[in-house]
């Protein structure tokens, strides 16, 4: 508390906020931003070209279900070979995406909730 038994404004913001939560884990929920997160996110599948390798992969994948794609063995295995690391990368990135995004519905949920476990488990997951 102030000098005068008023709180600081933050944390009188953070108690109106989250009146019920520890506010130690108020102030850290509160403090949890993924928007630099989402912005690297999207800068890397730009870096990473990963619409013009889901573009590579669906022209691929379609070369591949044709009914004589097995015929010519050789250049089967090759375009498995371009394949399969295509579609690892695209994995890769869906999973920190789908990462990101329960790390925002965590936060969300603990947010409504107002609960200090929720809230919690929240910054853990953020901080993993």
């Amino acid at each position: 508390t102030g000098r005068n038994g008023i709180l600081p404004f933050s944390v009188q913001v953070i108690r109106d906020r989250f009146p019920r939560m520890d506010p130690h884990i108020a102030a850290d929920l509160s403090a949890l931003d993924t928007a630099v997160l989402h912005s690297r996110l999207s800068e890397l599948g730009a870096i990473f070209d990963l619409d013009g390798i889901q573009q590579r992969v669906a022209e691929l994948d379609e070369r591949m279900s044709a009914p004589d794609f097995w015929d010519d063995q050789n250049a089967a295995r090759a375009l498995m070979a371009e394949v399969n690391p295509l579609k690892h990368r695209m994995e890769a990135f869906s999973a920190l995406k789908s990462r990101l995004e329960d790390i925002d519905a965590a936060i969300e949920l603990a947010q409504e909730a107002d609960d200090d476990d929720l809230g919690r488990e929240a910054v853990e997951e953020f901080a993993r």
